[in-house]
């Protein structure tokens, strides 16, 4: 009896050494995994600190390129503006400097009907050269506005593609 008393206390200590290190192993898996847990956590909380703060940088410059592109299509509305006025300005300039022209032809003939038919068809012709000259001048502030119109748009362009690329070499 005593060999049978003796098997059992051993296998009695094996059983309780088994629960005690089945029970150690339980409780250090579940602690690493807390641990990892927690490191796992953390971790992703930093990267979401990054990607808000990120998002916040680009919402900014966003809103910094939105403002300048808002200034310069002002900007460029203001030149047109600017140059429709030109161009309603040289119209009436040339519309007075053809009353002019014709002023300065009513001239010119009653200069040449004093004198022979020479004068008469040199008036004519001096009174075509007028207007062709006022008709030349006329164009010449046209093209002088629409060439101002033209520098402000290439310039107000210039200006917004420098903020688009500002943007996105900031991203």
């Amino acid at each position: 009896m005593g060999l049978l008393n003796r098997y059992w206390l051993h296998l009695l200590l094996l059983g309780l050494l088994t629960v005690f290190c089945v029970w150690l192993y339980n409780a250090g898996s579940e602690s690493g995994a807390n641990a990892v847990q927690k490191q796992w956590d953390k971790a992703k909380a930093e990267q979401q600190k990054a990607i808000d703060t990120e998002k916040e940088k680009i919402a900014k410059l966003e809103e910094t390129h939105r403002t300048e592109v808002t200034r310069l299509t002002h900007d460029l509305a203001e030149a047109q503006k600017t140059h429709q006025v030109e161009l309603a300005t040289a119209a009436a300039e040339f519309r007075d400097r053809l009353r002019s022209s014709e002023e300065r032809a009513a001239i010119y003939r009653r200069q040449a009907e004093g004198g022979s038919a020479d004068r008469g068809s040199l008036a004519s012709y001096a009174s075509r050269l007028d207007v062709a000259l006022e008709e030349g001048r006329a164009l010449e502030r046209e093209y002088r506005s629409t060439l101002g119109l033209r520098d402000e748009q290439i310039k107000a362009l210039s200006r917004q593609i420098k903020a688009d690329r500002s943007l996105l070499e900031e991203k």
